[in-house]
């Protein structure tokens, strides 16, 4: 009899533990299908993400074809390359293309051929430009100096410049690269350049910024009169006898609208008032193009410096102060056409190594500097009339 109670009583158990254990096993299950589902969610969410991505880059890159198809095209009809009035300054509404669905394209190119070399430097044109933003002879002298040592390959000091001795006293420490540098941003660890450029947080001030349009890193011509800024404009209409109102009443036309169909351009000095031994210019040679590609919350942007392989060594300059940059030699083997048509892939195929965008190279950490050990011009790519110097893709990933 107490047999038979015990074995009903573990038999009477049993149904409980196994409805245990069925608990458990639906409880694992989902957590199991749950695990899945987000790491299909994810699959599913980067595909999404690579496709967007190939999409936006595909588009970037047949911009920057149009782009290129347009100067090419533009140079060929006129010529020369003078002022984004010849159609240049808008490519897209030069050469129409109907877009993807939900794509917005934009493209700017900049001629950099308007702005005052920085490599080689024409120590009087800088002189004078610093007094056009308001700085006195005595600083202008300091900064310039400072700005030669920096940049030269000795240690001789000059007169109101700094070597590597000075910039080794400072907390923390600089190193000059003896050499020129490819980024403004550097301009912060020169010798006095900090106090007239930068603010109290290291962040570039109004000033600055007039500089950094001014300015370039990226030929040695004399500067395009068609595209130098309003800053620049001041400095040759002080000192180089610039009818700057004449200018003007040429570039916008007789509705006085600059971006209209009326706008004209000077191609040579007999179309300006100007000193005859001004050293401007009325060509443009040098380019940076941006492409932006936005879609949704996506974005892609695609930028290049190019020029057109044209010698930049016409300028002169006085060979004690300046460092010298030439790049007469370029590789061909890599010469492709472009398609402005675009197609199922980009047409457009650049090996990035080693390139240096201004914007890849500004940093804010200190003592650093954005030089690099070949002071000469970088050919990424070449494509017919056009070199890439710089080229640099920003991903809808990088934000």
């Amino acid at each position: 009899m107490r047999r038979s109670m015990c074995r009903q009583i573990v038999w009477g158990a049993h149904p409980a533990y196994l409805l245990i254990m069925v608990l458990v096993f639906l409880f694992l299950a989902a957590g199991i299908t749950v695990s899945l589902s987000e790491s299909m969610l994810r699959n599913i969410r980067s595909a999404a993400t690579a496709s967007a991505r190939d999409d936006l880059r595909l588009t970037a890159f047949s911009a920057m074809e149009i782009s290129l198809a347009a100067l090419s095209e533009i140079k060929e009809l006129d010529g020369k390359l003078h002022s984004p009035s010849q159609g240049w300054g808008d490519p897209i509404s030069y050469s129409p293309v109907a877009w993807p669905a939900n794509q917005n394209v934009t493209v700017t190119i900049a001629d950099e051929t308007g702005r005052i070399p920085l490599n080689p430097v024409d120590r009087e044109r800088l002189q004078q430009f610093f007094d056009q933003l308001g700085i006195d002879y005595t600083t202008s002298e300091e900064l310039i100096d400072a700005y030669l040592d920096w940049i030269d390959e000795d240690d001789l000091e000059r007169l109101n410049g700094a070597e590597a001795d000075y910039y080794e006293r400072l907390s923390p420490p600089v190193t000059p690269p003896n050499q020129p540098i490819k980024s403004h941003d550097d301009f912060r660890y020169i010798k006095g350049y900090a106090e007239i450029f930068f603010n109290e947080d290291g962040s570039p001030n109004a000033l600055f910024k007039q500089f950094k349009e001014s300015t370039t890193f990226h030929h040695e011509y004399d500067v395009n009169i068609n595209s130098a800024s309003p800053a620049v404009l001041g400095m040759l209409e002080e000192n180089s006898g610039l009818d700057r109102r004449a200018l003007e009443d040429l570039q916008y036309g007789l509705d006085g609208i600059p971006g209209t169909e009326d706008d004209g351009w000077p191609a040579s000095s007999d179309d300006i008032t100007i000193n005859s031994d001004a050293a401007v210019g009325y060509e443009a040679h040098v380019f940076r193009i941006t492409v932006r590609v936005e879609q949704g919350g996506k974005q892609f942007q695609l930028s290049a410096l190019v020029d057109d392989g044209s010698s930049s060594s016409s300028s002169s300059s006085d060979s004690s102060d300046s460092s010298s940059s030439e790049d007469d030699s370029t590789d061909s083997t890599n010469d492709r056409s472009l398609s402005a048509t675009g197609g199922n892939s980009p047409s457009l195929s650049i090996n990035t190594t080693g390139s240096n965008t201004e914007s890849e190279a500004d940093s804010t950490s200190t003592g650093t500097s954005s030089s690099t050990s070949d002071s000469e011009a970088t050919v990424l790519y070449v494509n017919g009339d056009w070199r890439f110097l710089e080229f640099n893709e920003n991903r809808p990933e990088d934000g």
